[in-house]
């Protein structure tokens, strides 16, 4: 290994050094894939349990709905569209419509 890889290495933090040197294995690739069906029947099966047992109080309401507002953002920026970058170049990167990091190591781990 030569001596600027080792400084290099030593100053990231473990997964930027897998992902360094290697590509998603192929069973956390399967196990993200399977997260992507299920992850949106549990953000449903969660609304149906806020709608059905509503919480008292105006601010319990609105923290139980900005709380799964986010999950449904997560979902987003984690499966279907990039969401996050830098706060000073969000609205030129983010109108590009990025294929999210996570769903490109799924697609290279699965080949």
């Amino acid at each position: 290994m030569s001596d600027r890889f080792s400084q290099l290495r030593s100053r990231m933090p473990v997964g930027k050094v897998q992902a360094a040197r290697d590509r998603m294995p192929h069973m956390p690739g399967r196990c993200f894939r399977g997260l992507r069906l299920f992850t949106p029947v549990v953000l449903i099966t969660g609304l149906v349990g806020v709608i059905v047992n509503a919480p008292s109080g105006a601010t319990a309401t609105v923290v139980v709905a900005l709380v799964w507002a986010f999950g449904v953002i997560e979902y987003v920026n984690y499966y279907l569209v990039r969401l996050a970058y830098p706060w000073r170049r969000w609205a030129s990167e983010v109108s590009q419509w990025r294929a999210p990091t996570l769903v490109k190591d799924v697609r290279a781990a699965l080949r």
